[in-house]
């Protein structure tokens, strides 16, 4: 239910990528009900929450933004 994007460096920073509108609402299709998505994306995701408000209600969708690969780790390990 976790679908994450964005590009891992080898120093574990997690990088700007493009077409993340297309990928949110893959991760939905999918079945996804949450997002990992690059911090540096953040200007993205107030345009894309600016075009379609509901998203969060109407697709139970949670936006997560990340900057390393260790929180995406917490997110996606179960203990």
């Amino acid at each position: 239910k976790v679908a994450m994007t964005g590009e891992i460096n080898l120093k574990g920073s997690i990088t700007e990528i493009g077409g993340l509108e297309e990928k949110i609402f893959g991760a939905i299709t999918a079945g996804a009900n949450t997002v990992l998505y690059p911090v540096d994306n953040e200007r993205d995701v107030d345009k894309i929450i600016s075009k379609y408000p509901s998203l969060s209600t109407e697709h139970n969708m949670t936006l997560i933004p990340v900057s390393r690969i260790e929180e995406v780790l917490r997110h996606v390990i179960i203990d």
